[in-house]
């Protein structure tokens, strides 16, 4: 036999080539057929959304100017950082509990989940809402710099944004991305835009009150209609018949990935509350306008993990380790590559993009390369934090998230003191660090699979870590 026939059969044994499996992909072919393209088509969207927000940020912060553009951010980063909490994990149980009763025949436990988790999430969130304006009222002479009217009308918009977080997780279990992503990262900031620049035209003040007025509407308007149009492909999908529920149990799968989810959203928005008692309204509108400018980088995580999230769940329940070995490889070079492509355009014209926001706004420029720094490093583990909540490590995914928590708030508070926005920047940079690490660490160690985008891949397949 030569060498090129034993090589030939080399390959053959080992199977096609990661660069081949991807050509297959795309031409929907292969295991993972139409991956990529739906992660492009979420990455689209995403990009796309990018674009308006910048076109949204730019001219609230030009008709509202930096003190009351700080004001809006800070107001609608709560919105966000609740809103997120509010679901109790139901918004990521839906992507592991679906694909479990879509595939195991469940029909009547499926329908029970579907319609006790809409009701749940939106009384918890008309809950949240009471509770946010009461707390306004008490401790509004606290918060005059924030403007205790702008986040009175902030709260309204909570059990919307809750309710839309949920239907973002049920139609991902379905492959609708686009009912996913649409309305909320397009149809909303577009609203918002042309609500206010209607006000604006009219000649009324554009405040941040007005601002946030226009953020609650359009935030109710995109739930009611998302509801509408996932109902509607659920009916196509979800066959009619009696419902089943077991709520105790998926309220304990839901709080513990809760647990994660809660200590990553004060991670990642720590920075932000911290510089608000620190920093002047002008100047957390300037680091916004800097997180925000690397927004694009996060997409691409965002876009992947919506495609390959529930997937890893069918891999767990088919028994398939080999097989969950080669889609996390993959989502995990998609991540890292077009991660790194896109940091590098944005750090080239990042300068430009600031000066769209004003004249001072320049200023944030040498944050893009603090923070670049660690979303590189997230960025190297893929979806790693979306597998391990999906294959049932939600308690280690918690531990991961609280220490990145503890080691951003320590930090920043430390930092931030001295030297202001570099500071923040820098506690959030490391804290990726640490939260990267953390993350490779524990998949190797409770799933027996590498997330970190240079380690060597077992051709073979590694053993099953799950029975």
């Amino acid at each position: 036999m030569s060498i090129n026939s034993e090589a030939a059969v080399g390959a053959a044994r080992q199977g096609p080539t990661p660069l081949a499996r991807l050509r297959q992909m795309m031409a929907g072919e292969g295991e993972h057929a139409g991956a990529p393209l739906r992660a492009g088509f979420a990455f689209g969207i995403r990009v796309a959304s990018a674009a308006v927000m910048f076109v949204t940020q730019i001219l609230l912060a030009r008709w509202m100017g930096s003190h009351d553009f700080g004001k809006y951010v800070y107001a609608w980063t709560l919105v966000i950082a609740i809103g997120d909490l509010i679901p109790l994990g139901f918004a990521f149980s839906a992507q592991r509990i679906i694909p479990e009763y879509r595939h195991g025949g469940e029909g009547a436990l499926l329908r029970g989940f579907l319609s006790a988790s809409r009701l749940f999430v939106f009384a918890a969130g008309t809950v949240a809402a009471l509770v946010a304006v009461g707390l306004v009222r008490v401790f509004a002479g606290s918060l005059a710099e924030s403007d205790p009217v702008v986040l009175t009308i902030a709260a309204a918009a909570l059990p919307a944004y809750a309710l839309g977080n949920l239907l973002d997780g049920i139609a991902r279990s379905y492959d609708r991305v686009h009912l996913a992503l649409v309305p909320p990262f397009l149809v909303r900031p577009l609203l918002v835009i042309l609500l206010v620049a209607a006000a604006h035209g009219l000649g009324l003040t554009t405040d941040a009150a007005q601002a946030m007025t226009a953020a609650v509407a359009s935030t109710w308007a995109v739930m009611l209609g998302q509801l509408l149009l996932v109902d509607r492909a659920l009916a196509r999908s979800v066959e009619p018949g009696p419902r089943d529920y077991r709520f105790a149990g998926w309220l304990s799968v839901s709080l513990q990935i809760f647990a994660a989810w809660a200590f990553m959203t004060l991670f990642t928005y720590a920075d932000l509350i911290v510089l608000n008692a620190f920093v002047t309204p002008e100047k957390v509108a300037i680091y916004y306008a800097s997180v925000k400018t690397l927004a694009l980088t996060q997409f691409i995580t965002y876009a992947v993990s919506s495609v390959f999230g529930h997937t890893f769940v069918q891999y767990k329940v088919a028994g398939d380790q080999a097989g969950l070995e080669r889609l996390l490889a993959l989502a995990v070079r998609l991540t890292f590559w077009t991660s790194l492509a896109m940091t590098g355009v944005l750090l080239a014209f990042g300068h430009q993009i600031l000066g769209l926001f004003g004249p001072d706004f320049a200023a944030g420029t040498p944050l893009l390369f603090i923070l670049s720094l660690g979303l590189m490093a997230r960025a190297a583990v893929g979806p790693a934090e979306r597998l391990l909540t999906m294959l049932g490590e939600q308690r280690a995914t918690a531990a991961i998230y609280a220490a990145a928590f503890a080691t951003n708030l320590s930090a920043a508070l430390v930092l931030v003191p001295p030297f202001g926005l570099p500071g923040a920047a820098a506690a959030v940079a490391g804290a990726m660090v640490v939260e990267s690490v953390l993350l490779c660490l524990t998949v190797r160690r409770r799933l027996g699979l590498n997330a970190f985008v240079l380690a060597p891949r077992n051709r073979r397949g590694a053993e099953p870590a799950f029975r």
